[in-house]
């Protein structure tokens, strides 16, 4: 027998080895597998495989020496072997009947034509032949359908719960969801903001009440000078100790005649209780002509301690208020969820920070500050008809023997928190759940149910598949207590 083999490489998985395997020309394929196994590691995937090869009536062998793959491949029968040698000399193991792929004869021209002419002269033929006989029977036909007895039977078959416990690999860079596990995510974004006030733990002084004492003004010239109110004066060891009069006052005329005046400091606080004597200097033109000294200490100058923010402060504030946008974004994420689809929570992270304000600052008095700020994060969301396509797949693969899934049935949850295993590419369990029921023979009920006693209906069915409830029975004519004679009578509904 013809045998064909088929190089895999590395990166064929299940989806594109089915399709080389449907390109097959021979009923007989050998699959050689690259050293290190490629993507056929699993059980399931050489399950698949069989499925696959038997549905295209194709025998199949693996060459390989990885000993997981040889293992699966024992435990389910499949012939395998260590070189390709080895293969062509060795006798195979068929598992199930292959049935060949049939070759139809090319025919001539004018066998084509002989053809059509018979059979043009035996469709006249057998349509007229079909006419009378239709016209015979069709009178006992509806006889049979108003005057036998029919019946509907309904059933519901005890469900059964499939469960497996599949891992996904979420990764953006996927196109589409694979039976190795792979998955694609849809990316998105949002924006999110909040502000956070919080109680300072700093403390800061700050200036209160202003100092007051008296100057004296000392005359450098013969003449009269004039001293306009808000001349300002201050010390010689710190310039940003300043004092003002409040009212002009006139230094009478000669060398060293003086006036005194009340000055008050400039602003508030204990640097403006100067000592005496500390007062040296006058700012502006007069300053030329006078000059000045406090005789006795200025006093009355306070400080106030009060609260302000400090780093630390603003670090943790930063800390908490990171985590309430971290939730609040999740909370934006969950409203772009459509039904079925799924959020990767730890895939949730700050892309950039738009925003931020403080206020105060750093050192300045307040009571409370405030920090508010506007964030955007990135997430990954699993869409719910991929999720579902792969969880069909997977769970018919590992079909109960003789149990069918009921569509749209499957629940799909996470078992546990998804896990970086990459750059950008997430690790997560997730548990399938499906209901299953037997596969009915419809054929078997049918025939079994005919001409049987009404009574005895439901036990017969019950032996045939356990039920969760008594089957319905409704015959017509209603008090009619055997079930109909003919097959065609019967209507079976499952639920």
């Amino acid at each position: 027998m013809k045998t064909q083999f088929i190089r895999l490489e590395k990166y064929d998985d299940i989806i594109s080895v089915g399709d080389k395997l449907g390109w097959s020309k021979t009923t007989r394929v050998v699959l050689v597998l690259p050293p290190a196994g490629g993507k056929l590691h699993r059980k399931l995937d050489l399950v698949m495989l069989l499925r696959q090869a038997k549905s295209l009536g194709i025998q199949i062998a693996l060459v390989t020496r990885n000993q997981e793959i040889r293992q699966n491949a024992a435990d389910l029968g499949l012939p395998v072997f260590l070189s390709v040698h080895q293969a062509q000399q060795k006798t195979w193991r068929r598992l199930y009947p292959v049935t060949p792929q049939r070759r139809e004869r090319l025919v001539s021209i004018s066998e084509l034509k002989n053809q059509a002419k018979k059979l043009e002269f035996s469709e006249m033929s057998r349509t007229a032949r079909l006419g009378v006989f239709s016209m015979a029977v069709l009178p006992v036909l509806i006889l049979l359908v108003l005057f036998f007895p029919s019946a509907k039977v309904t059933i519901r078959p005890e469900r059964l719960q499939q469960e497996l416990t599949f891992e996904i690999t979420a990764n953006p860079r996927l196109q589409s969801a694979n039976l190795s596990g792979g998955m694609p995510v849809h990316v998105e974004t949002v924006l999110v903001e909040t502000k956070l006030q919080k109680n300072p733990t700093g403390v800061v002084t700050i200036p209160e009440d202003k100092a007051a004492g008296v100057v004296e003004f000392i005359n450098m010239t013969e003449e009269a000078v004039l001293i306009p109110a808000g001349t300002v004066v201050r010390t010689i060891n710190d310039s940003t100790i300043k004092f003002t009069i409040d009212e002009k006052v006139f230094v009478p005329k000669g060398v060293g005649e003086t006036a005194s005046v009340k000055a008050i400091a400039v602003q508030g606080g204990l640097t403006g209780n100067v000592d005496a004597g500390e007062i040296q200097a006058v700012e502006g033109q007069v300053g030329l002509s006078v000059s000045v000294q406090n005789p006795m200490p200025f006093s009355g100058g306070t400080d106030r301690i009060t609260s302000t923010p400090t780093q630390g402060d603003i670090s943790a504030a930063r800390k908490e208020i990171m985590d309430i946008l971290w939730v609040n974004a999740q909370t934006e994420f969950t409203q772009l969820l459509e039904d079925g689809d799924l959020l990767i929570s730890e895939s949730i992270q700050l892309i950039k920070v738009i925003e931020e304000t403080i206020t105060p600052p750093v050192g300045s008095p307040s009571d409370q500050f405030e920090v508010s700020m506007r964030v955007q994060y990135e997430g990954y969301i699993l869409k719910h008809e991929d999720i579902n396509r792969i969880a069909v797949l997977v769970l018919d693969a590992a079909f109960p023997e003789g149990k069918a899934g009921i569509e749209g049935e499957i629940s799909i949850t996470p078992v546990a928190k998804a896990v970086s295993v990459g750059e950008q590419i997430y690790s997560w369990s997730l548990l399938l759940k499906r209901s299953c029921i037997p596969r009915v023979n419809r054929d078997q009920i049918t025939s079994s149910l005919i001409r049987k006693p009404r009574a005895k209906s439901s036990d017969i069915i019950q032996e045939i598949v356990k039920l969760e409830t008594e089957p319905e029975i409704q015959t017509a004519p209603g008090w009619w207590q055997w079930m109909p004679f003919f097959p065609f009578r019967l209507h079976l509904e499952v639920e």
